[in-house]
């Protein structure tokens, strides 16, 4: 299965709005396990609160950056923001990945992660 036909089975099997509001991760998660790449988090520093927060997991491959929408995910992610935040990119290990979500008070999803790896 290609990167295209997967994004595609996810929209037709789930909401793409839980991996957008949520699950991100999750969904990183298992495409990274199917095709490799590198787990980026997406960190936003919001300019009016004076605050950073975990905003977005995407895949890198190669120079392209995915989310459940498809390629170049960051910039469509970060322009969806204030033009005042800055966003910082930080690669994640798997290893790494739990407690990287608990310092966020995130987790993934096992059973939507086990979907995700049977499309």
């Amino acid at each position: 299965m290609n990167i295209q036909t997967f994004i595609e089975k996810t929209h037709m099997a789930f909401d793409p709005f839980i991996f957008e509001s949520g699950q991100c991760h999750t969904f990183a998660l298992a495409f990274k396990k199917r095709f490799g790449g590198k787990l980026v988090a997406i960190i936003r520093h919001d300019a009016e609160d004076d605050l950073d927060c975990y905003s977005h997991m995407v895949v890198q491959i190669d120079r392209d950056l995915y989310d459940v929408n498809g390629k170049d995910a960051d910039e469509k992610w970060c322009e969806s923001f204030s033009e005042d935040d800055d966003f910082d990119y930080q690669t994640i290990e798997v290893d790494d990945l739990a407690d990287f979500l608990k310092k966020w008070d995130c987790s993934i999803d096992n059973e939507v992660l086990s979907e995700l790896d049977n499309l």
